[in-house]
């Protein structure tokens, strides 16, 4: 005897539901607002020759396939109480059982007294709308992983803002209104977010990568101590580094970050540079890897660098035999382009840091190169970026460097255009 899979909620839906795209007539849908999706659902679960029935109160709606031919090939159009419909077992090619699955239970939800069973009994009930799936081994499994397709109704938010509502990892994912919405888990932050809005394609799910677009405003309008406390006892590492890159992308927070980072630190610092500048202060440092590190300094945090000269990093040597001359080379032809690096604000050393590639050391308003600097392609590249902290004050990975950098290729381009 088979087993089924019920989805009931309160009322009884009208069968039009199920024939009608774009008859939705829900304003704040928990997935969509075209109507779609139970159209989808059903051409899914009949794709996949699972059993699939439905009742509105006591009445079951008449599900089947029926073979049409078009242009010499065939397909299984779907009927509802008899009446063929537009839509045929091949819809929504990319759907997959647990795809079905949300999308019956995101109705149900919206609808009201929505609840789930598996036996093996099949009948209506006055004034409920029932839907039943045969039950396979991967809807067995998402039954026995649910809360990581829905949100439990009773799990407390860290942070509820107009963005998103934030969550203890349980494990970390992304959803719209309390659904599942990420195909993937390549990209995930350390949190939970529950966003209160997200733009969906038609399969209903996008990428972790997409998802953590959304992570900067909703960390931008936080103002729980306890997800900042966990990302600042985080600073290095991979546990929070998405949180901490979207962070270098949005606009300052609402101030809690900032507030319990002066109660407990005084600066930020480079990991890397630890061994170096540690010893040589009595101030709260915050050691961070570079993510955390720009992010921190982006929120208006100071870092322990500016404290010191920048040749403690570095030492002066003379140039080596022909590097001169390549400097020499590579500033005439970048003036011409409007980067205007005078030879004489370019010196050459050797960096505490083996990973530094080139430096600019703002107190002597010069330019650091050293070997790695004169490696592959690096030169030309290292006299622009550190022409950008030399000219405009930018620091690297900011917003403001970057419009450095789009406000010289626009001039590029439009002087191309001009010639």
């Amino acid at each position: 005897m088979k087993q089924y899979l019920c989805i009931q909620n309160q009322g009884e839906v009208d069968p039009q539901a199920f024939t009608l795209l774009g008859a939705s007539v829900k304003e704040d849908e928990a997935i969509g607002f075209f109507g779609s999706g139970n159209k989808y659902a059903i051409a899914s679960v009949l794709r996949l020759g699972l059993s699939l029935r439905i009742f509105s109160g006591e009445t079951e709606i008449d599900i089947e396939t029926k073979t049409q031919f078009f242009r010499g090939e065939e397909f299984s159009v779907i009927h509802i109480n008899g009446q063929a419909t537009s839509i045929t077992t091949r819809t929504g090619p990319k759907w997959q059982i647990r795809d079905a699955i949300r999308e019956f239970w995101s109705n149900a939800r919206d609808e009201g007294d929505c609840v789930t069973s598996v036996g093996h009994n099949v009948e209506g009930i006055s004034s409920i709308t029932r839907i039943f799936i045969e039950l396979n081994s991967d809807i067995s499994s998402m039954l026995l992983n649910w809360d990581k397709y829905f949100l439990p109704d009773d799990v407390v938010p860290l942070d509820s803002n107009k963005i998103a509502r934030i969550f203890s990892p349980n494990p970390a994912n992304f959803f719209r209104k309390g659904v599942w919405i990420c195909e993937d888990r390549a990209s995930v932050g350390y949190f939970t977010y529950d966003f209160a809005n997200f733009d969906l394609p038609e399969s209903r799910k996008v990428s972790s990568h997409a998802a953590a677009s959304g992570i900067s405003d909703a960390l931008r309008w936080c103002n729980s101590s306890v997800v900042f406390e966990t990302l600042l006892n985080h600073t290095t590492g991979d546990v929070c580094s998405v949180e901490w890159h979207c962070l270098r992308y949005t606009t300052q927070n609402t101030g809690v970050l900032k507030e319990l980072f002066s109660s407990k630190y005084e600066m930020i610092g480079l990991e890397k540079s630890r061994e170096f500048l540690e010893d040589k202060t009595e101030k709260k440092v915050l050691w961070c890897d570079e993510t955390a590190y720009r992010a921190l300094n982006y929120q208006g945090i100071k870092t322990i660098e500016e404290l010191f000269q920048a040749e403690d990093c570095y030492k002066l040597t003379g140039w080596p035999i022909g590097y001169h001359e390549q400097v020499c080379a590579e500033i005439t032809v970048l003036n011409k382009f409007g980067v205007d690096l005078a030879l004489d604000s370019v010196a050459f050393g050797v960096f505490n840091d083996s990973d530094t590639i080139a430096q600019y050391d703002k107190n002597k308003n010069l330019v650091v190169l050293c070997n790695k600097s004169f490696e592959y392609e690096n030169l030309r590249k290292s006299l622009i970026e550190e022409w950008t902290h030399a000219r405009h004050g930018c620091l690297d990975g900011t917003a403001h460097q970057q419009h450095v950098y789009l406000n010289l290729i626009c001039d590029l381009m439009n002087r191309s255009h001009n010639d």
